[in-house]
């Protein structure tokens, strides 16, 4: 089963799959094409079959009582059966699995996507973990968020350029044997990301195809999202619910950057990670962002 869904992910051009929660969405989609494919062939002979058996030559007069409907029944008894399969037995388990296994924050790189017309504002809660407090007070054309630049907690607060996400690649070592943690599957384990997600005007969607996510943004609610990256790179955040004009503009970019420590010969830690740098390089320091 396992090589037919990798020849069907192959035939359907799949984007590349970049998280751990996409594995169980592929299987998913790829199942239900492969149902729909034997339920069309199935069809298709049945088709066949009728075509041949009751053609005009062998059946001169039309029979008025037509099939039992016991024959019906049964088929269309088939259809429903795979249909509530697919729901019940496998779409809602994944579901509830994907809402119910919320990392800790703790545990998780912790960031505030907020959409707007037409962009993507991210902020992350800097080394103490907290976010600055929000007021409607505070906004203003420099600082559209309104953030409190006298909170002590958002001085570490960090605000990169507007549509430019990023979140680590960094291996799960809980029991800090040197080796990298696995899932029962056996599957190496990442440090997951959560993501709060907002809208400041019309509802937007946030959509990262490789990574298989897809999330409204809706204004006065901060839903959230989380996800576990498995492979680095860059790929494009669109909008996937009519917002506007701009529309088709509104695309930013999540990276997943390796964040492995430099070490020197001693093993001694010589230099942060590439995520680590690149965050502190964006460190609010109290200062509005301006939306420029």
């Amino acid at each position: 089963m396992e090589r037919i869904e990798r020849l069907f992910g192959g035939f359907l051009n799949l984007p590349e799959l970049a998280s751990r929660h996409g594995e169980d969405v592929d299987g998913l989609l790829n199942s239900t094409h492969i149902s729909m494919v034997l339920l069309f062939l199935v069809w298709f002979a049945f088709l066949v079959v009728a075509l041949w058996r009751f053609r005009a030559k062998r059946h001169p007069r039309a029979n008025p009582a037509g099939v039992k409907p016991v024959f019906f029944a049964v088929v269309l008894g088939v259809v429903v059966l795979d249909e509530m399969a697919t729901l019940f037995g496998v779409a809602i388990p994944m579901w509830n699995r994907n809402m119910a296994g919320f990392p800790d924050e703790d545990q998780a790189t912790v960031v505030r996507v907020t959409a707007q017309q037409f962009t993507w504002n991210v902020r992350y809660p800097g080394k103490d973990g907290k976010f600055g407090a929000q007021s409607i007070a505070f906004v203003s054309d420099e600082n559209p968020l309104g953030y409190d630049p006298a909170d002590p907690a958002g001085k570490d607060d960090v605000a990169p350029p507007l549509k430019d996400l990023r979140v680590p690649l960094e291996p799960i070592d809980a029991d800090g044997d040197g080796a990298q943690d696995v899932d029962s599957s056996g599957r190496p384990q990442f440090k997951p990301v959560l993501i709060h997600l907002t809208s400041m005007d019309v509802i937007h969607s946030f959509k990262v195809l490789p990574l298989r996510v897809c999330q409204d943004a809706v204004p006065g609610m901060s839903i959230p999202i989380h996800f576990m990256p498995t492979r680095a790179g860059k790929y494009m955040i669109t909008c996937a619910q009519l917002c506007g004009n701009g529309h088709a503009t509104m695309v930013g970019w999540l990276t997943v950057m390796d964040n492995q420590p430099q070490r020197g010969a001693d093993g001694a830690i010589t230099a942060p990670g590439a995520f680590d740098q690149w965050q502190a390089s964006h460190v609010v320091g109290g200062a509005a962002r301006s939306l420029e």
